[in-house]
């Protein structure tokens, strides 16, 4: 903020237009862009909150998440396998709209040897690819609108590795719906990079601390 009346904002945008796993690779396009502007209000003068009264007003504490979803091996496959997540995490609010979070999750993939079986990176199947959990640590920065909340997370696969995908870093896109001051919804999308592992539907359950 310039001024009270004036407001002046950048930033950065990463935007990808996905094929929905209709054809292979599965790619899609990718842009990357910078934006900016300027606001002006007009004989109205603002009173902004302090920090610490706009953190006061939406409290850290943790949650738990479930997610259930779907998934096929490749396009056009027409099998479905069940795919579920589970992860918890804490939040931290740096004002009313913006908040970071940190957490760990378990995740389920139905899909499993048979997958793993068709992967093209040379290593031949054996018993480990019957392992289908794996788990990941995770940072988030949510935006909240009202009972809106709009989620990014970038995620590390720790311990249990995705033997699916062979990949070490995963991002989830959330958009979530909060029902009161404790219990929410949510759909997600699950990707590795730009390649779309799994789209979920979730439920999930956050505690505050005063």
């Amino acid at each position: 903020m310039v001024h009270e009346q004036l407001q002046v904002h950048a930033g950065l945008g990463l935007e990808h237009l996905s094929n929905a796993n209709l054809a292979q690779p599965n790619i899609g396009i990718n842009t990357l862009g910078a934006f900016g502007g300027v606001r002006w209000k007009i004989n109205q003068t603002v009173r902004q909150p302090s920090v610490a009264q706009i953190v006061e007003s939406v409290e850290s504490g943790p949650e738990v998440v479930f997610g259930v979803g779907m998934k096929r091996r490749r396009a056009y496959d027409p099998i479905f396998y069940p795919a579920f997540s589970l992860y918890g995490e804490w939040k931290w609010p740096l004002s009313e709209k913006i908040i970071l979070g940190a957490g760990g999750e378990l995740f389920f993939d139905g899909s499993g040897r048979t997958d793993a079986d068709t992967r093209l990176d040379g290593i031949k199947p054996d018993a480990a690819y019957d392992v289908r959990l794996s788990t990941g640590l995770h940072l988030s920065q949510e935006f909240r609108y009202g009972k809106l909340g709009m989620i990014l997370q970038e995620g590390l696969y720790l311990g249990l590795k995705d033997v699916v995908s062979g990949e070490r870093i995963y991002h989830r896109g959330i958009l979530r719906h909060y029902l009161d001051n404790h219990w929410m919804v949510q759909l997600s999308m699950k990707s590795h990079w730009f390649v779309l592992d799994f789209a979920e539907i979730g439920v999930g359950y956050k505690w505050w601390i005063d």
